[in-house]
């Protein structure tokens, strides 16, 4: 984030809260995490993670080892879900100045 200016970090941040507030409001998650990666090649991107309480890891990291089976129905769900997160993610990218 540091080696971005101040106008394109001002549009990551804004791109970035677009993300978690259409996974709020369509998933109604118990928290988001936040993850930044760039192993191999530099660059910059986040993950938006919805957590929900009931996820098979909840309240550990995703990326490690499960602590339950994942109710099937409330997976069930968020998979129907996701056209409309889809669909609501493209216009609220498309609200944030100069695109995400």
């Amino acid at each position: 984030m540091s080696d971005l200016s101040e106008p394109e970090r001002q549009v990551c941040w804004a791109a970035m809260v677009a993300v978690e507030r259409v996974l709020c409001q369509h998933l109604l998650p118990a928290k988001i995490n936040w993850a930044s990666f760039g192993n191999v090649v530099p660059h910059l991107h986040w993950h938006a993670i919805a957590r929900f309480a009931w996820d098979a890891h909840f309240p550990n990291p995703v990326w490690g080892p499960a602590v339950r089976p994942a109710n099937a129905d409330e997976v069930e769900r968020v998979n129907l879900a996701l056209p409309g997160i889809d669909r609501a993610l493209a216009v609220a990218c498309a609200a944030v100045p100069s695109g995400c």
